[in-house]
């Protein structure tokens, strides 16, 4: 996914309540949720794992196990400085170090989440294994979860802004996102068995999701010799397939 649609995640969760958690929480969320992407500075790194973009740093491994403690003490470090030159924080919050690691973990796990559900896929065993792993449930950059995730925050930072209750908006824009997501998982895989029942021998199956149209989606997978396209829609079924012979 694009690092909007990242950002607005770890906002979300931010904006449900869990930015409340500790001092530093919300950049905790946010940050945790874009850190992976660090491997885009690291394309002439001599280990081809980081080497590789949605390699080592977005699997379970680097980007779930190592990163978000890193991320949290760094956190914690600029708290402790701004202390020592007697900043004082709008928030009123307290600093709370576990917190602050368990929402870096989470913001983390949001970013290989969301990755992993585009045709892009993530090598999510890295440095273990170089497999590649996707479950084509949203184009890479969504279009309504943008509006879903944007719309909630915004609610809940003029609710919040004006002294109410601000949690419930976001909390809801949360549950939708969740919501879409399993329905497009749902629209896939029935795009993979309508495939599957008049091509059984299909390999490499990818069912990409246009870039507003996220009922839709474009089949491509490898047949014997040939590669094969065609298009799915839960509304009218399976399109023509058409074929490609495989260059070598």
């Amino acid at each position: 996914m694009d690092n909007l649609t990242h950002s607005m995640a770890g906002w979300a969760l931010g904006q449900a309540g869990l930015k409340t958690k500790t001092r530093k929480g919300l950049a905790a969320l946010i940050l945790g949720a874009n850190m992976p992407d660090i491997d885009v500075f690291f394309g002439n790194a001599p280990w081809d794992p980081l080497a590789i973009h949605r390699g080592f740093t977005h699997g379970i491994v680097g980007g779930v196990l190592l990163m978000p403690p890193v991320l949290a003490g760094l956190l914690w470090l600029l708290d402790r400085w701004q202390v020592g030159r007697g900043t004082v924080f709008k928030s009123g919050l307290k600093m709370h170090f576990g917190w602050l690691v368990a929402l870096s973990y989470i913001g983390a796990l949001t970013h290989p989440y969301l990755d992993l559900l585009t045709t892009y896929s993530v090598q999510l065993f890295s440095p273990f294994s170089n497999l590649w792993y996707h479950a084509d449930g949203l184009f890479i950059i969504d279009l309504w979860l943008w509006l879903v995730l944007a719309v909630s925050i915004g609610l809940s930072k003029e609710l919040e802004r004006k002294g109410r209750p601000w949690k419930r908006p976001a909390q809801v824009g949360v549950a939708i996102t969740f919501a879409y997501i399993g329905v497009n998982l749902l629209i896939t895989q029935s795009a993979n068995a309508a495939v599957r029942s008049v091509s059984p021998h299909a390999e490499a199956l990818f069912a990409s999701p246009p870039p507003a149209a996220s009922w839709r989606r474009d089949m491509v997978w490898r047949e014997g010799d040939c590669y094969r396209r065609s298009t799915y829609s839960p509304f009218a079924g399976s399109g023509p397939s058409a074929s490609v012979n495989r260059t070598t």
